[in-house]
């Protein structure tokens, strides 16, 4: 469960910086429009000054750069008008993908943390394991302190081998990890024949 949250996180938060990456290209291009709409504009409100004032010649063709100056402010205002769209749209996909990241980042937090009080990070049981690949079936043992070490380990993977989980008594053979309460059982407990009959259909 830990593993498939962490994928997933991995996965939105490669999908969080491709849509921050579209972000900043849309607000690159909505600052430029803007930039070239107040040129336009300081532009044609200078030479609408200087036509009240007489600065300028008062032509034909002047009034027509000034009626075809206002047109492409016009077009720019729609301009920006699309990208301040596109910009909101944009956000909010962010945003959004910023919640989920968070959620998933709640539930992963949520998912260690009853891993850790259940079964500590420490005490657990590294001293062997059972391998399944194909047909090859193998325990390796990764440590051991004595022969009474070896034959609890083999027990343990064994156990494993035909199926069987961990359970929750710290003085099975199954427990999920070593103990002194544990270690030198030689025969199954309670909660290793339960889980044998569950497992096994005894």
């Amino acid at each position: 469960m830990i593993d498939e949250s962490t994928l997933k996180h991995q996965s939105t938060a490669n999908r969080h910086r491709e849509q921050l990456a579209a972000y900043d290209i849309h607000q690159a291009k909505y600052d430029s429009l803007i930039h070239r709409l107040n040129q336009n504009v300081r532009t044609l409100n200078q030479s609408i000054q200087w036509w009240n004032e007489g600065q300028i010649e008062r032509t034909g063709g002047t009034r027509r750069w000034m009626r075809d100056q206002q047109l492409r402010i016009d077009v720019l205002q729609q301009q920006i008008d699309s990208t301040a769209n596109e910009l909101r749209a944009q956000r909010d996909t962010v945003n959004a993908i910023t919640d989920t990241l968070n959620q998933i980042a709640e539930e992963t937090n949520v998912l260690v943390d009853a891993f850790n009080q259940r079964y500590g990070i420490a005490d657990a049981f590294t001293k062997g394991t059972y391998r399944r690949e194909g047909e090859r079936r193998e325990i390796v043992v990764y440590q051991l302190d004595d022969l009474d070490d070896l034959t609890f380990v083999l027990k343990h993977e064994l156990g494993h081998a035909l199926g069987i989980d961990h359970v929750d008594d710290p003085s099975a053979l199954m427990y999920y990890r070593s103990s002194e309460e544990n270690r030198h059982r030689t025969t199954l407990s309670d909660a290793d024949r339960n889980a044998l009959r569950a497992t096994c259909n005894l």
